[in-house]
């Protein structure tokens, strides 16, 4: 009985100590698209293609959109904490690069966003209330 008790005690031990995980960085599981086709039945034009990259985190840091034009506009996340931090917005058409920061409180709530498109700076304050989106 006592060599059963020390055995059980021993794998118990075993199994819960021991990882198939010895570094220190942490991969996630789950499916990520790298791209999405959209197609808009009224109206061809509009069909976009959507090529999607992820950092090392599995966090999507690049998106491009590709119209059927040939226009393509790329947007890159950046981040910190596992929050958004930055979107920068480019495209082929278009020499203004549009940056979008965001701000987060001490929850890791949404605070605001501050846009930037050329010399534009708009600033859009996010609230919650507590009935609809505490």
């Amino acid at each position: 009985m006592k060599l059963l008790n020390i055995l059980l005690i021993t794998i118990v031990f075993i199994t819960f100590s021991c990882s198939n995980n010895d570094d220190e960085s942490v991969v996630m599981e789950g499916y990520f698209p790298t791209q999405i086709q959209k197609t808009d039945y009224g109206d061809p034009n509009r069909n976009r293609t959507y090529t999607i990259s992820y950092n090392i985190q599995n966090q999507i840091s690049q998106i491009t959109e590709t119209a059927v034009t040939g226009e393509t506009a790329t947007r890159t996340f950046s981040y910190s904490n596992n929050l958004v931090q930055s979107m920068n917005s480019t495209s082929n058409v278009s020499s203004v690069v549009k940056t979008h920061q965001f701000t987060y409180n001490s929850s890791n709530r949404l605070s605001s966003i501050i846009k930037t498109e050329g010399t534009e700076v708009t600033t859009y304050a996010i609230s919650y209330n507590s009935s609809s989106n505490s």
